[in-house]
């Protein structure tokens, strides 16, 4: 069952305040006198009140146990993975411009780019839950350009991601450069996720039972680990 999400138990909250004033308020004026003495009006008025105050604060509680869930906190933690990989992207980008530009200008190499920092921000993401939940959306995507006999780029998110990763200095940055119309498609797939694919990696994060066929998918459909797996 899906949790119930903060958002609507903040509309909750503001709604249950506004009307527990409304409804104090109007005992306590009693415009067509239907309660009776000042006296009975505040009793009822006191008890509307603290009765709210009480669903009140259960909700409360209910929005604390939801912000410390594990759903929760991977729902937040997809921004940061994903923000934190586009910047390291950014970087490995300009280093590689740089040393490019460097070279040419001196007809010599210069020193190889330092890119230890980006190499472990992107490992830190291939084995992050955020990065599983991309797994499996590019599963997903691929089954559903299959079905439009149309190309998928999300299949060589990880393939391409993993090349950074496990390559340093010279060799990284003539990685991106021989391959950088994949690396330039990767940045594109970030820079246009849109709301529809968040949802999904997010479903991902909190669904496990619907993650894992998308995750055999992903593995049974990978190039190398069929290979790897095939290998005698």
């Amino acid at each position: 069952m899906k949790t119930l999400r903060l958002d609507g138990l903040l509309k909750i909250v503001i709604v249950l305040a506004i009307a527990s004033l409304g409804a104090s308020v109007f005992v306590l004026l009693d415009p067509w006198h239907w309660i009776g003495a000042t006296a009975e009006r505040v009793g009822i008025s006191q008890a509307l009140s603290t009765a709210l105050a009480l669903l009140l604060g259960t909700i409360a509680i209910i929005v604390a146990v939801t912000v410390e869930r594990t759903e929760y906190r991977a729902q937040e933690a997809l921004r940061s993975d994903v923000v934190e990989l586009a910047a390291t992207l950014h970087s490995v980008l300009t280093k590689t411009a740089a040393w490019y530009a460097r070279r040419g200008q001196t007809g010599t190499p210069p020193p190889a780019p330092d890119f230890e920092a980006e190499r472990y921000a992107i490992g830190r993401f291939l084995c992050s839950p955020t990065g599983f939940a991309f797994l499996c959306r590019a599963a997903e995507k691929s089954a559903e350009a299959g079905r439009r006999n149309a190309p998928e780029v999300w299949r060589g998110f990880s393939l391409v991601l993993a090349d950074l990763q496990m390559l340093q200095g010279t060799a990284l940055a003539r990685f991106v450069y021989e391959a950088r119309d994949a690396f330039f498609e990767m940045v594109d797939l970030i820079g246009h996720l849109s709301a529809h694919d968040l949802r999904q990696i997010r479903r991902f994060l909190e669904d496990f039972e619907h993650a894992m066929p998308f995750y055999r998918q992903a593995m049974a459909e990978s190039v190398l680990v069929r290979a790897f797996r095939n290998l005698h």
